[in-house]
């Protein structure tokens, strides 16, 4: 009896977050625990048995999105695991969708100020994944003869890393400030066109 108490938790917990997503997206940022309960239709009560904060909600929410990036990052390389520069806007691809899905949360983690500490820290973390993403793909480009090596380049590195990394999250942002009257659909090859264009000068 209490395993299924405890599943039943898990699932209830489940569904707060996917579906808090999806209000988020919609309404935006502000949405108080009360609205969002009403639009849950569950108590507030109910959102604050699992997260007693907005910014922990949020961190689970960053965390389901970056379960969903794993998985989309495995069947990638299951599929392709001698991938080329070609195989890579197919990738990137999918991330983008995948981070338009979860909008939300990076818009909720740029906001973030230093008294925050849950937020950052989880923000620290990603960043660091982020870079340890672009430094073993690049290895990979190398070793599959798609770019040079000149990408490790210790003079310039750093800035094609620093780039990749923040426009593969500002794009979300601008999307939202600068792109608001046309769908995803339409600005994406402008935002995936940016990002692989960092790769041009070291294309074989």
């Amino acid at each position: 009896m209490q395993h299924l108490h405890i599943k039943k938790g898990i699932r209830s917990r489940q569904m707060i977050v996917e579906e808090s997503v999806e209000i988020f997206n919609q309404y935006g940022l502000d949405i108080t625990f009360n609205q969002l309960a009403d639009y849950l239709n569950v108590s507030r009560g109910r959102i604050s048995h699992f997260f007693t904060t907005r910014d922990a909600l949020f961190v689970a929410i960053s965390e389901a999105y970056q379960l969903s990036l794993n998985v989309i990052r495995n069947e990638f390389l299951a599929e392709r695991p001698n991938y080329k520069f070609e195989d890579i806007q197919y990738f990137f691809g999918r991330i983008m969708d995948n981070q338009y899905a979860y909008r939300c949360a990076i818009m909720y983690a740029a906001g973030a100020g230093n008294s925050r500490k849950e937020v950052i820290q989880h923000n620290n973390e990603s960043y660091r994944r982020h870079r340890e993403l672009i430094r073993v793909l690049a290895s990979n480009l190398v070793k599959n003869g798609s770019v040079t090596e000149d990408i490790f380049n210790p003079d310039t590195y750093p800035i094609f890393e620093f780039q990749f990394v923040s426009l593969f999250t500002s794009w979300v942002i601008s999307k939202e400030i600068y792109y608001p009257d046309q769908t995803y659909e339409e600005t994406k090859p402008l935002f995936l066109n940016g990002i692989l264009v960092l790769f041009k000068p070291y294309l074989k």
